[in-house]
């Protein structure tokens, strides 16, 4: 089922192709209807063939997009729980060295860069993600 699925462009031409010649053929068997049949065939077939490509790819289309959905929600926990982290980490920091004036001012710079880095996350979107990796060419079906 996996290798009918993985080339299934060629799979329904096939199936089609055959379709279209064994109509007209087991019947008509009036030589002038034959191929009225096949023309008629090959339009129904044509049209089946567009609909079920249409069908697949929007699957296809539906499961990346929820899969770059669910990476996003992943990437999002794991930075916001690294800033946390950060950003605890500075301010305690900050609070337990009062006297060091560079310790103070790593801690000051730390908060400010962890929010950065929050806000930054939460302007990228799916759609900006799906620009992303149909750029870097990882959204191709691999063959």
């Amino acid at each position: 089922m996996n290798v009918i699925l993985r080339h299934l462009e060629l799979v329904l031409s096939g199936v089609g192709i055959v379709v279209i010649f064994a109509v007209p053929i087991f019947f008509f068997h009036r030589p002038n209807l034959r191929w009225e049949a096949a023309a008629v065939t090959a339009a129904a077939v044509g049209l089946i063939h567009g609909l079920i490509f249409y069908l697949v790819r929007r699957r296809q289309r539906l499961v990346r997009q929820q899969t770059i959905r669910e990476m996003q929600l992943v990437v999002d926990d794991i930075v916001r729980n690294q800033l946390t982290v950060i950003g605890l980490s500075a301010a305690l920091s900050r609070e337990s060295s009062r006297t060091d004036g560079r310790l103070e001012d790593w801690a000051e710079r730390s908060i400010v860069a962890a929010h950065e880095i929050g806000h930054r996350l939460r302007a990228i979107d799916s759609e900006r993600l799906q620009q992303l990796i149909r750029r870097s060419g990882a959204g191709q079906p691999h063959h």
